[in-house]
């Protein structure tokens, strides 16, 4: 091998260990992007210009009960009901027309046949082939928004006067006699909180939140929230009524 074959082998070789290892860190960092977004709180996509979602996470996919490999390809229309379906390609085209990252409250039937509300981010990405793709991010906030239409109807009927409490039936003794932890529950309940909700705001999980509604329910010896609320509005407060004595302040 003549001195300049050996310089050209040297330089040929440094240049394939340098692309090595070029391919071995955007590998490394693909690998933490993909981990990064499958660990994320919510449903990451993003779809090319016909619509075919071309990358979906782990909470995305979770949503249809299906694996990743089956869900790839597939468009709204192919995994959604029509009625949603049209809501979303609606907002695709919105955010390519745009060009810009877009934030939006959408509704529609989920795959469980249930309406479910999404605060949806969708955003612009550039294609392989110069295309305009669409990516996204999805916060079911389905608990929120029906959390909110309670408390808004509830206050509503207690403006106009449409909410009479029935005669409690149990005594005023019971409720007082319930520990502070049933008494939270029962005060979140009634204020309209969903059972997820009360479990987030007391730091406690949805199971223990479960175990308190069925143990308040007993204390009280009522069938439902419904009804253990009603006996919480219903109670009157005996210590403003007449012959009642407050205790003094020392």
């Amino acid at each position: 091998m003549t001195p300049s074959e050996r310089r050209w082998q040297r330089r040929w070789m440094a240049e394939r260990t340098r692309r090595e290892r070029a391919e071995s860190s955007a590998r490394e960092w693909q690998d933490r992007f993909r981990l990064f977004l499958d660990h994320a709180p919510m449903p990451a996509f993003i779809r090319d210009e016909q619509g075919r979602h071309v990358y979906g996470n782990k909470p995305w996919a979770a949503q249809f009960e299906r694996p990743l490999s089956k869900l790839i390809g597939k468009t709204n229309w192919d995994l959604f009901p029509k009625e949603t379906a049209i809501v979303f390609e609606a907002s695709d085209q919105a955010a390519r027309l745009r060009g810009e990252v877009s934030g939006l409250l959408e509704s529609g039937l989920a795959p469980d046949g249930q309406r479910h509300w999404w605060k949806v981010f969708k955003f612009p990405l550039p294609g392989p082939n110069g295309e305009t793709w669409i990516g996204g991010l999805a916060l079911d906030v389905t608990d929120l928004v029906l959390a909110k239409t309670r408390l808004s109807d509830f206050e509503k009927d207690l403006a106009t006067g449409r909410l009479v409490p029935e005669p409690p039936r149990v005594q005023s003794d019971q409720l007082t006699k319930l520990s502070p932890r049933l008494r939270q529950v029962l005060e979140l309940l009634a204020a309209g909180w969903s059972l997820k909700e009360v479990a987030a705001r007391l730091g406690i999980s949805p199971k223990t939140a479960e175990v308190h509604r069925a143990k308040l329910l007993r204390c009280l010896g009522v069938k439902s929230i419904v009804e253990a609320i009603r006996l919480h509005f219903s109670v009157p407060d005996t210590t403003s009524q007449p012959g009642t004595r407050r205790p003094r302040r020392v």
